[in-house]
C-alpha cells in the first residue's frame, strides 16, 4: 500500500505534468538568430623589390715626371728633366669607388571586405505573446 506522501508527489507529478503540457502550448520552435561576421581579406598583388642602381666608379689619370739621376762630382747628384713626351708617366689612379643605391619599391596590397551572414543550424522556442492564457 502506498504511503499518503507518495500519493500527494504522485499527484503533484501529474498537475505539473499537465502544466509543462499547458506551457508547452505558448511556445512555438523557431530557427536560431543568425550570425553576422565581417572578413577582411589581404590580397598580396605586387610584392616589394629592391632596385638596385649602381654609380659607376671615377678615375683619372696622374703625369708624373721621371727624373733621371747621374754623378757630376763624386757625393753630388743632380737631376736632369727629359722632354715631355718621354719624361713623364701616365697613372691611372682611383678617385670614387663604384656606390650601389638600393631603392625599396613598396608592395601593392590591396584589400577586401566581405560581411557575411551565418545562418546556424538548429532550432530554439520562442513565447508565443499573443495568446492572452499564456
Amino acid at each position: 500500500m502506498r504511503s499518503p506522501g507518495q500519493a500527494i508527489f504522485a499527484a503533484l507529478a501529474i498537475v505539473l505534468a499537465l502544466d509543462c503540457a499547458a506551457n508547452a502550448e505558448c511556445y512555438v520552435e523557431a530557427p536560431l538568430r543568425p550570425v553576422h561576421r565581417t572578413y577582411i581579406q589581404r590580397d598580396v598583388v605586387e610584392p616589394g623589390v629592391y632596385e638596385v642602381a649602381r654609380s659607376p666608379s671615377l678615375y683619372g689619370w696622374v703625369r708624373q715626371p721621371v727624373e733621371e739621376s747621374g754623378l757630376v762630382r763624386p757625393r753630388r747628384r743632380w737631376a736632369a728633366r727629359a722632354p715631355s713626351s718621354i719624361g713623364y708617366v701616365h697613372r691611372r689612379i682611383l678617385l670614387r669607388p663604384y656606390k650601389n643605391y638600393a631603392h625599396f619599391q613598396r608592395p601593392y596590397i590591396a584589400f577586401s571586405v566581405e560581411h557575411l551572414t551565418i545562418q546556424p543550424e538548429g532550432s530554439r522556442l520562442v513565447p508565443l505573446a499573443k495568446k492572452p492564457d499564456c
